[in-house]
């Protein structure tokens, strides 16, 4: 079967949003003695997802034309795998097959950030969504990540494997014959290699958004050809293939800087964009470095450390930083007391046992830029439509 591969960069306007129009109301902002009020007081993760799924109207009473479930599927090795599952009564159409769509989650996140899409994705007749916590994130199983250092090739198979064989397992033990394998961010890339693997007969259709780990760069186990060739050379092939990367890496830092804001002292490129001067080899060393100012960010990320462990080192009054990150990815919503629910829901799971978060500095080098890119494994394999979405709004 020829495959279909297709890039979309979509507009903000034909996105599904995840939140509802920007309100003028005061917004939840937890304080010191809020974050500590709830962090004496939680209850269990599966209570604070009840309160995040009731928002569709199918949970946890069905209607008319759908039902859901919560499922929890034993995966073997001590863990297993969390799912919110929809199920679409009305028949399926004539000539038709029913259709079985597997949602997966980024880096962190969990089946309940996508609580807005439930219905849009299960309208299908006949068809059954699938979203599920990948394993060591979310209401799965948490167990320990694999104690390996992730500058090999083979550590970063391993490493992909401690998510995607359980992902494997979990399809077989449900009984799913055929999937169409919708995913975000790093659950893109961990779905790639899952296809990679396991998906040939089983993946019908790959949808990803935003995700994470496809450009090559210089931190790729991957590259053999290149050698030591130096940094002028690398200029000069550029410049042959007529592709001029420093003018690149400058407009990537213009959008990283327009998103971060220009206090901020964390920057993906260390170029300066008035220095048009230097030569070109010059500030592609510069880009290709990738020079951080906070030098102890690297230190950490070599070392394999998780931001939500400084999280938890801090977990009393965690909830106001993360009551933050909420407003600024959720503050669309109009309902308050449903943006506390999602902070607290945040809350819980970012705070739970350390496990599948170990897997970032495994899989990706310091700027999120993979040590086995997507790009020198996906298309000479893939055998199957696919869709890549990018966007101000896939995030």
């Amino acid at each position: 079967m020829a495959s279909s591969t297709q890039v979309q960069d979509m507009p903000a306007e034909n996105i599904p949003s995840q939140t509802h129009p920007q309100h003028d109301s005061k917004v939840v902002d937890y304080g010191y003695l809020d974050s500590i009020k709830f962090y004496l007081g939680w209850k269990s993760p599966e209570y604070y997802e009840k309160r995040i799924l009731s928002y569709n109207s199918f949970y946890p009473d069905e209607t008319e034309t759908k039902s859901s479930e919560v499922i929890d599927t034993d995966v073997g090795n001590n863990t297993f795998i969390h799912e919110f599952c929809v199920h679409n009564k009305l028949p399926v159409e004539p000539g038709k097959e029913p259709v079985d769509i597997v949602l997966v989650h980024g880096y962190g996140a969990a089946l309940g950030f996508f609580y807005k899409n439930f219905d849009g994705l299960s309208d299908i007749p006949g068809s059954t969504l699938h979203a599920i916590d990948l394993n060591g994130f979310g209401l799965s199983g948490r167990p320990k990540f694999p104690n390996l250092k992730g500058d090999t090739v083979e550590d970063v198979i391993e490493s992909e494997d401690f998510y995607i064989d359980s992902f494997e397992e979990w399809r077989r033990k449900r009984g799913l014959k055929k999937i169409v394998l919708i995913a975000h961010s790093l659950g893109g890339y961990l779905s790639s290699c899952y296809y990679l693997k396991y998906g040939e007969g089983v993946v019908t259709k790959l949808i990803m958004i935003s995700p994470v780990g496809v450009e090559d760069s210089e931190f790729s186990l991957l590259r053999k050809e290149s050698g030591n060739r130096d940094l002028t050379e690398d200029a000069k092939i550029a410049n042959d293939k007529g592709v001029d990367i420093a003018q690149e890496m400058f407009d990537h830092r213009r959008e990283y800087n327009s998103v971060v804001g220009d206090s901020d002292n964390l920057s993906i490129v260390s170029v300066e964009d008035n220095d048009n001067d230097i030569p070109k080899s010059v500030r592609l060393e510069q880009a290709r470095t990738l020079k951080i100012s906070n030098k102890w960010v690297t230190k950490l990320w070599e070392d394999n450390y998780s931001p939500f462990q400084m999280l938890r080192c801090v977990a009393p009054i965690s909830t106001k930083f993360i009551s933050r990150w909420t407003l600024n990815r959720f503050g669309k919503i109009n309902d308050e007391t449903e943006l506390k629910d999602i902070m607290e829901y945040t809350s819980r799971i970012f705070l739970d046992k350390g496990s599948g978060e170990f897997g970032l500095t495994r899989l990706l080098a310091p700027g999120a830029l993979a040590k086995m890119p997507l790009i020198k494994r996906i298309p000479e394999e893939i055998k199957i439509p696919s869709l890549w979405m990018y966007g101000d709004n896939c995030s």
